[in-house]
């Protein structure tokens, strides 16, 4: 985990965890600059009995014979390109464990969520985001780069999600959506694409 708002999503993770019986162990990137979510979501872990390490090179190896599911909060909607030491040494380290699976918080490391720009060195099996997907979900290459997206309410602003619909800054079309929407109806059955316009596909 970082030390900002997505660590402290991370701290949230294992605190539920360990309530629920998990065998947990938190490894925290070096430094010293935290956000206050962070913040108060360690203190809420420690509380209930988890004390995470801060890493150094080889801590990781630990885990080498247990096949960890690993839960990735490192960086998220906030990063700024390009991934930095001692970030991607933590990543290049986790990625040579043999994990059961990858969880990702948010977004996967490395990968800037407007864009899609970046490449994760680890490639969850699941990316848990939350209030909406973002565009590195949707945008290739980036999108095969997050393994199944879960989207999970955290309740918005109903004000803002209305904003958000009304002016998206991406909407992503699904085949579903189109074929309920029939945009097609109206066409005469000599109809043919010189008279619907044309479309430039990329």
């Amino acid at each position: 985990a970082g030390r900002g708002n997505n660590g402290g999503d991370g701290m949230v993770a294992a605190r539920f965890l360990k309530l629920a019986g998990a065998d947990v162990r938190v490894v925290l990137a070096p430094g010293t600059r935290c956000t206050p979510l962070f913040e108060e979501k360690l203190v809420a872990l420690i509380a209930v009995g988890v004390k995470p390490e801060v890493w150094h090179a080889g801590l990781l190896s630990a885990f080498a014979e247990i096949k960890p599911v690993l839960i990735d909060a490192l960086t998220g909607i906030g990063l700024t390109l390009p991934v930095r030491k001692p970030v991607i040494d933590i990543l290049n380290e986790a990625h040579s464990l043999e994990v059961t699976s990858v969880i990702a918080v948010d977004i996967p490391s490395g990968l800037d969520a407007d864009s899609g720009a970046g490449l994760p060195i680890l490639k969850p099996t699941v990316t848990v985001t939350f209030g909406a997907a973002k565009p590195c979900h949707v945008l290739m290459p980036a999108a095969a780069s997050c393994g199944t997206i879960l989207v999970e309410d955290i309740g918005y602003p109903t004000a803002a999600e209305q904003i958000c619909e009304e002016k998206p800054w991406l909407r992503e079309v699904r085949s579903e959506a189109v074929i309920a929407m029939n945009p097609w109806q109206s066409l005469a059955r000599e109809a043919n694409r010189y008279g619907r316009g044309h479309v430039r596909v990329i």
